[in-house]
């Protein structure tokens, strides 16, 4: 298994590099461009990933493979050192990461309306600066900490979707206390730790809990449904080419509005429940924000997958199955998580 997932690593990181040179090269292969590839046919496969089974797309994730790796090429191996951070600071970042990952996506996606989608060089300059980040993190934070378990602008969606994970694999590269089997607890409430690992959640239980990091997630988890929607209606209808200022605005200002709508209306529904109805509410909430992402994701998809077979008349004989896919996933997922307590590790 590890050897698999060592070739899946190399080969994704090849594939991140090919993207890039691709996109600054401005190639593309008859009507389809690395940028749509990319944007369309690549990004959309991660949340339904995500659904399944987070902890292989953290296993894979190239971006995690260079946080990873480059800190221990030096060594050949990586030893559970201290943060080369000042102390506050590392624990601000290991307390408060989270919420800076938030922000990162409540701002790049958005961006993808008025630049990334259309601009080549943009987006190869988003992934290299991702990449740089992560990698620089590594070298700044032990294990996961500086960049996958805090900071990553993914990582708040993989802990909300990952409550009922119907695969899970441990990662091995976490490193362990010395003659333990515990973690390192390089992070708090990670989500490559197993149930299984009682030591750790004991510990995590023990760590106070900060009411502006409690805030922020359930703000995260009320607004994404109207985040996502947001995004959607611009995409479907605003159809902007040349952004100026006031259509940067007018993004921001349409997703703000969604979400505040959409967070309005989670607190209503959850101030009226129980605590388990409660846990059900964010559970319909994160199932109706998947569902409306993949009108613009399966449309992705089924595009792209239409114009490498040369064959772009069949977009929507493509989409229909993905979504009836992405549909069936997210109901399986549903049933999973409606009667059990939703995991630790998707606390923030």
């Amino acid at each position: 298994m590890n050897r698999l997932l060592v070739l899946i690593r190399t080969i994704a990181v090849l594939a991140v590099v090919a993207i890039v040179t691709g996109l600054f090269a401005q190639a593309s292969y008859g009507s389809l461009t690395i940028l749509d590839l990319f944007w369309e046919g690549i990004v959309p496969l991660v949340p339904i990933w995500l659904l399944v089974s987070p902890q292989t797309w953290r296993q894979v994730c190239p971006v995690a493979t260079v946080n990873l790796s480059i800190p221990s090429l030096p060594h050949r191996r990586r030893q559970p050192l201290a943060a080369k951070l000042p102390a506050k600071a590392a624990h601000w970042l290991r307390r408060y990461g989270l919420i800076v990952a938030a922000v990162i996506l409540w701002v790049v996606v958005p961006m993808r309306l008025v630049l990334f989608n259309s601009s080549a060089t943009a987006t190869g300059m988003l992934i290299l600066s991702i990449v740089a980040i992560a990698g620089m993190m590594g070298f700044l934070m032990p294990w996961k900490s500086g960049w996958c378990a805090t900071i990553c602008p993914v990582y708040p969606v993989e802990k909300l979707y990952g409550a009922a994970p119907p695969i899970t694999i441990h990662d091995k590269r976490c490193a362990t206390l010395a003659g333990s089997k515990s973690c390192f607890r390089c992070s708090l409430n990670c989500a490559d730790i197993p149930a299984s690992d009682v030591n750790y959640w004991n510990a995590m239980q023990n760590v106070p809990a900060k009411n502006s990091v409690h805030a922020i997630r359930n703000f995260f988890i009320g607004s994404f449904p109207g985040f996502v929607l947001g995004y959607v209606l611009i995409w479907a209808y605003a159809h902007i080419t040349k952004p100026t200022l006031s259509d940067i605005l007018f993004v921001y200002a349409v997703i703000l509005a969604m979400m505040l709508v959409s967070f309005s209306l989670y607190r209503f529904f959850t101030s009226k429940a129980t605590t388990g109805s409660s846990a059900r509410s964010t559970v319909i909430a994160l199932l109706i924000a998947l569902n409306i992402y993949y009108i613009v994701g399966a449309n992705g998809i089924a595009t792209v997958v239409s114009k490498i077979a040369g064959r772009e008349d069949l977009v929507l004989s493509f989409m229909f199955p993905i979504l009836g896919l992405v549909f069936v996933s997210s109901f399986i997922w549903l049933i999973r998580v409606w009667r059990r307590p939703l995991e630790s590790y998707i606390q923030w």
